[in-house]
């Protein structure tokens, strides 16, 4: 009986640990999604900007680039920057953009600044939904 009740914790770990983990945010119904797993992390939403083309970018998972991306978040709310804050990953670029009590993600992709693409804005409690279950891992 303790076998198979170690066997079954065990699976039920590993599916836990190693599983996709995707949270959104809504904003006008409109979702903005994290999504992770191993090895990767995405952002992606419909672009308000571009007839809601849905877009997104991804890089590596590591405690430092996720935390990267939710400490900027949130410090738009305490600073309030005019020009946002602008994050250099591989392949994209990405600004976060304070207004009203709100931010916006801005990202270019591919490093080409003529192609860029908008998220909805999403409110303090809105990036901390987004962020909330990778977090959670994190600190376990």
């Amino acid at each position: 009986m303790i076998r198979l009740f170690l066997f079954t914790f065990l699976i039920i770990y590993n599916a836990v640990l190693f599983s996709q983990n995707k949270q959104c945010a809504y904003s006008a119904e409109q979702p903005v999604c994290l999504e992770t797993n191993k090895d990767s992390i995405s952002l992606s939403f419909k672009a308000i900007n571009s007839n809601n083309k849905r877009v997104g970018f991804e890089f590596k998972n590591t405690i430092d680039s996720y935390y990267v991306l939710y400490k900027y978040s949130l410090d738009a709310f305490k600073v309030k920057p005019k020009d946002g804050f602008m994050l250099q990953f591989e392949n994209d670029h990405i600004v976060i953009l304070y207004s009203a009590n709100k931010i916006s993600f801005l990202l270019y992709q591919n490093n080409n600044l003529d192609n860029y693409y908008i998220s909805p804005s999403l409110s303090k409690e809105q990036v901390n939904i987004l962020f909330k279950p990778a977090y959670c891992l994190l600190r376990i």
